[in-house]
């Protein structure tokens, strides 16, 4: 089972625990001298990053440092969204709400009609104009891929995740370093890292498609990034992403305001809610 960064949160507060507890019951045993003491196996020696773990090391630096990037456990944004569609291009107001480890809830309103999308572990449902369905299990799939690849540049190493480094590419004219990382299922995923200042400028993968039509080129573009600060920590994010189905743009968001671990967002934000609300 992958761990999140949830459940690493909890074995550190646990360490904690016990730590206070040994210096508030006083010291530990006296080891007995007629007993043979046990050696303890030394820990093993970190090793030093391969070159394409370099790149993503300069990376997380970049853009505020680990620890300031695993302290997000939650954001609020509001802004636009553009559709692209058959018939068009239709914007919408929109509202995202997410929270880990695979939370995550989208409100869009195109005038006076509203559409909500709700994804979370196992599940999710969708809201039209007072409607409510179960999200088919084409759309959860989808949800669980992306679920796949949550933080993967912060839990490689603890998770056995193969880094390499394929060559370089210019994304936008930009020139990137082109980054693939391999879990232990044979999920690939592939990160665009800007040369000069090492921030992720795309992200690609081959993913269930939306419709259930199948495994689909599933990319992102990243960029208008903008410091953050929550607490003492601050982070850069990007405000604008683009999304790609099969080499087809079908999305285009435009951050307004970004929240990050706002007080108001829980599970019940994400709960199901009864027809007459």
């Amino acid at each position: 089972m992958r761990r999140t960064h949830r459940q690493s949160a909890f074995w550190i507060s646990c360490l904690v625990f016990f730590g206070i507890s040994w210096l508030a019951w006083g010291n530990p045993p006296l080891v007995d001298p007629k007993k043979p003491e046990k050696s303890t196996p030394a820990p093993p020696e970190r090793r030093a990053p391969n070159p394409a773990e370099a790149i993503v090391e300069k990376m997380i630096q970049a853009m505020g440092g680990r620890e300031a990037l695993a302290a997000i456990t939650s954001l609020h944004a509001t802004g636009n969204v553009t559709a692209v569609t058959r018939i068009g291009n239709r914007t919408a107001r929109m509202q995202l709400y997410s929270m880990k480890p695979a939370h995550q809830r989208v409100d869009q309103y195109f005038g006076a009609q509203i559409f909500s999308l709700t994804t979370y572990p196992g599940g999710g449902w969708l809201r039209q104009n007072g409607a409510l369905l179960n999200l088919p299990r084409s759309m959860i799939e989808v949800a669980e891929a992306e679920a796949a690849r949550n933080e993967i540049e912060l839990r490689y190493a603890q998770d056995g995740i193969q880094v390499s480094q394929t060559g370089t590419r210019r994304v936008e004219d930009v020139p990137c370093h082109i980054i693939v990382f391999l879990d232990k299922k044979g999920l690939q995923t592939t990160y665009y890292i800007e040369k000069k200042t090492f921030l992720l400028r795309k992200r690609s993968y081959l993913g269930p498609h939306p419709l259930g039509q199948g495994q689909v080129s599933i990319s992102t573009l990243q960029r208008d990034y903008r410091w953050l600060k929550f607490g003492d920590k601050k982070v850069l994010m990007p405000f604008v992403l683009e999304s790609y189905i099969g080499g087809n743009k079908t999305s285009t968001i435009q951050f307004q305001k970004v929240e990050i671990n706002p007080p108001q967002i829980n599970k019940k934000t994400f709960r199901l809610p009864s027809p007459t609300e």
